[in-house]
C-alpha cells in the first residue's frame, strides 16, 4: 500500500472521531409516534431494523396494532417529511498487472453526494401508507428511488399487505437489510458476466411493479410482478433501468420470505426470475450506431441468516445465479455465477465495528475472474442523531486487479 494511501485511510479512520452527521433513521416517525430511534433500528446500528422496526415498515409505517384504526394524532406535514444530505470524502488506489509495465492509479475526492427528499411517507387513513424518496444527486436531474401505495389488512398477529407503484427490490431483515457499512455485499451489487455484463442486480435497481405480501406473527412472504429492466446508451455506456417496462413488456418475478428469530436474528429467502434484453454489439448500442439486442434469461436464488449473541452479530449470505451468453454464432448457452459473504458486526455502545469479507464469482466457467474482498470500519454513534461512517475496503479481481478504497461518508437527516 502506498504512503499516501496510508496517510488517507488514517486521515478518515481519524476523522470519523471528529466529524458528526445525523443517522439514517427516518426522524419524521419519531416526531409522530414520540419514539426514539433504538425503538425501530437495532442499537447503534442504523440504519439496519430491529423485529419491531421491521414490523412498523411492513404494516405501512404504522404500529401493527394500529392496523384498521384511525390515526391518534391530526396530520402535520413535519410528521410525514425527511430531507437528507449525503456527503463523502474517498480516497482509492488500484494497480493492474494483467499489463506490463504494470499500471497503477490513484485520486482522492470529496463530494456531496445527493440531497434526498422524502414527502408524504407514512400511514394515513386506517389501512394505507405510502413511500416517497426522491434524489438529486449534483450537476444531474432528479430521480425517483420510491413513489408506492401501500394497503394493509387484519391485525397485528397477522395481516395482508400489498404495494403498487416504484419500490426497493425487496425489504430485508437480519443480513438482508441495509448493511450498516457503506457498502453492500458483492453479489448484491455485482452482474454475472461470462462474455457480457448481463446487467441484473439484487440490489440497486427499483422498479416498477406490484406486490403482495402476508405477514404472520414472525413470517413474512412476499411476491411482486415488476416490469423488469429497460436496456439504453447513456453517455456512452449501456445502462439499465426499472421505471419503464421492457421492449417485450415482458413481467419479472421476484419471491422473498423472512423468518424472524429475535430482535436481530433471522433467516431470508430471495428468488427473482426475468428477462433482460441485452446488446448483440455493446460497443455500437452505446454508440447508438447498432440498436440489436438479444433475450438473456436470468434467475437468481439466495439466502440470508444473522444471529445476534450479546453484542456481537454475526451475518452471512449466499448466491447462485443462472443466465445466458451469446456466442459469435449466434447461439445462447447457460452459465451460472455465485457468491458469499460473511461478516461480524460488534456494538461498543459509542459505535459500532464491522468486518466483512465477499466472494463473488461472476462466471463460474470462466478462469480469474473471480472478486474477492474484505472490508472494515465503525459506524460512529455518540448519541441517536449522530451518526458517521469511515470504511476501508481491500478488493482483489482475479491474480492481476488490486483495489483499494477508503470512505468517509457522513449523512445529515431531518
Amino acid at each position: 500500500m502506498s504512503s499516501r494511501l496510508f496517510l488517507n485511510g488514517l486521515f478518515v479512520l481519524l476523522s470519523g472521531l471528529f466529524f458528526a452527521n445525523q443517522s439514517d433513521a427516518m426522524p419524521q416517525f419519531t416526531r409522530k409516534y414520540n419514539l426514539s430511534c433504538d425503538d425501530c433500528h437495532a442499537s447503534h446500528t442504523r440504519p439496519r431494523l430491529n423485529d419491531e422496526g421491521y414490523k412498523f415498515r411492513r404494516a405501512g409505517y404504522r404500529m401493527p396494532d394500529q392496523i384498521g384504526k384511525e390515526e391518534a394524532k391530526e396530520f402535520l406535514l413535519g410528521d410525514y417529511t425527511a430531507a437528507r444530505i449525503q456527503l463523502r470524502y474517498t480516497a482509492s488506489q488500484s494497480e493492474d498487472k494483467s499489463v506490463s509495465p504494470s499500471k497503477k492509479s490513484s485520486g482522492d475526492t470529496m463530494e456531496m453526494r445527493e440531497l434526498t427528499l422524502y414527502p408524504m411517507t407514512g400511514s394515513f387513513e386506517k389501512h394505507w401508507g405510502s413511500g416517497v424518496e426522491l434524489t438529486f444527486p449534483p450537476e444531474e436531474g432528479p430521480e425517483i428511488e420510491n413513489a408506492y401505495l401501500r394497503g394493509v389488512w387484519g391485525d397485528e398477529s397477522a395481516w395482508v399487505e400489498a404495494r403498487a407503484g416504484l419500490f426497493h427490490p425487496f425489504e430485508g431483515f437480519g443480513a438482508s437489510d441495509r448493511p450498516i457499512s457503506i457498502s453492500r455485499p458483492l453479489f448484491q451489487t455485482g452482474t454475472a458476466n461470462k462474455n457480457q455484463n448481463t446487467l441484473y442486480k439484487l440490489w440497486g435497481q427499483d422498479q416498477v411493479g406490484a406486490e403482495l405480501g402476508l405477514q404472520w406473527q414472525n413470517t413474512s412472504l412476499t411476491v411482486s410482478i415488476l416490469n423488469g429492466l429497460n436496456v439504453s446508451a447513456s453517455d456512452g455506456k449501456v445502462v439499465a433501468h426499472g421505471i419503464t417496462a421492457d421492449e417485450d413488456n415482458r413481467k419479472d418475478l421476484l419471491v422473498f420470505a423472512n423468518q424472524i428469530l429475535g430482535e436481530t436474528t433471522g433467516i431470508s429467502l430471495y428468488y427473482s426470475r426475468g428477462y433482460v434484453s441485452l446488446p448483440v454489439d455493446v460497443a455500437g448500442f452505446a454508440a447508438d450506431t447498432d440498436a440489436r439486442t438479444w433475450k438473456n434469461t436470468y434467475q437468481r436464488a439466495a439466502a440470508y441468516g444473522s444471529w445476534g449473541l450479546g453484542n456481537a452479530l454475526g451475518l452471512a449470505g449466499y448466491m447462485m445465479g443462472d443466465d445466458k451468453s451469446r456466442q459469435t454464432s449466434g447461439d445462447l448457452e447457460d452459465f451460472k455465477s455465485k457468491g458469499y459473504f460473511a461478516e461480524l458486526d460488534y456494538d461498543f455502545k459509542v459505535l459500532s465495528s464491522f468486518l466483512r469479507w465477499d466472494n463473488f464469482d461472476p462466471s463460474t466457467t470462466t478462469d480469474d475472474d473471480q472478486i474477492v474482498g474484505l472490508t472494515v470500519g465503525v459506524n460512529f454513534a455518540p448519541n441517536e442523531w449522530i451518526h458517521v461512517i469511515p470504511e476501508f475496503q481491500y478488493r482483489k479481481t482475479g491474480s492481476d486487479l488490486t483495489q483499494t478504497t477508503a470512505l468517509l461518508h457522513g449523512v445529515v437527516i431531518y
